[in-house]
């Protein structure tokens, strides 16, 4: 197959795909291991993953606003290094909170490099060519849920369990391969979208909605903190509020 400009990126959503479900997958299986070596309990462990759940996904809002301004090359690499370095980190770092602040800050490199494979097949690729590569990208999904748990059951069997965290590290070095050569072309939707303001508000409240709500059900498993898990919950739901109501008044805004 002829790599062309798009198709280095198109692939390189692919690969994306995979190394963001394997990653999310290859950690849990490693949780119950992981909390062992760090002794600690399953309810702390757990934040390893959750935290980098928790700003993909709040980041997710100015992630796609960072699609519509800039040239996928851009974001591709800027979301592999991330990744890169996110991995490395969490391999090296001992601390537990130091880990959590790394995983944290992986996790807007995992968002850009989640959001940016469906953007590019919406925004430059011919109708006719966008579901065939829309069900490769679901497709990539599934391999990166089904290997995930396997590769990392094959590092936690020989290796120590901390390893999982370089699974990605070589996929990741390929995709950069894949996207450097793309000429950086200036993107056309990028100049009709300079203007877009991302929703850094709502990504906040997004990202305290989602975090302060997971931390309420763990506290619900200590009966001692079981007044404080029903305060945060509640808590949570006035996030939720203010989240929908800018959410609401910023579409207002676009339109």
């Amino acid at each position: 197959m002829k790599f062309t400009n798009s198709n280095r990126i198109l692939w390189a959503g692919y690969l994306a795909a995979i190394m963001v479900l394997m990653d999310l997958t290859s950690v849990n299986i490693a949780m119950p291991s992981l909390s062992r070596n760090l002794g600690m309990e399953m309810n702390l462990i757990s934040w390893i993953l959750m935290i980098s759940m928790l700003s993909a996904t709040s980041f997710a809002l100015v992630a796609g606003k960072i699609t519509q301004k800039h040239h996928p090359k851009k974001i591709f690499i800027i979301g592999f290094i991330i990744f890169i370095i996110g991995n490395i980190l969490s391999w090296l770092v001992r601390d537990y909170y130091t880990l959590l602040m790394v995983r944290f800050v992986q996790g807007f490199g995992e968002s850009l490099l989640y959001v940016i494979g469906p953007a590019f097949i919406r925004q430059h690729l011919k109708e006719d060519k966008q579901h065939e590569a829309y069900g490769i990208w679901m497709a990539c999904t599934g391999i990166g849920i089904a290997f995930g748990p396997l590769l990392g059951g094959l590092i936690l069997q020989f290796l120590s369990p901390s390893y999982v965290f370089l699974i990605n590290v070589p996929f990741a070095m390929i995709g950069l391969i894949l996207v450097i050569p793309v000429r950086n072309e200036v993107n056309s939707d990028a100049k009709a979208n300079a203007k877009a303001k991302a929703d850094l508000k709502g990504a906040v409240l997004s990202f305290m909605y989602i975090g302060t709500f997971i931390l309420g059900l763990n506290l619900l498993s200590d009966s001692d903190l079981l007044n404080y898990a029903i305060l945060i919950i509640a808590s949570s739901f006035i996030f939720l509020i203010l989240f929908i109501s800018q959410l609401i008044s910023y579409d207002k805004f676009i339109i």
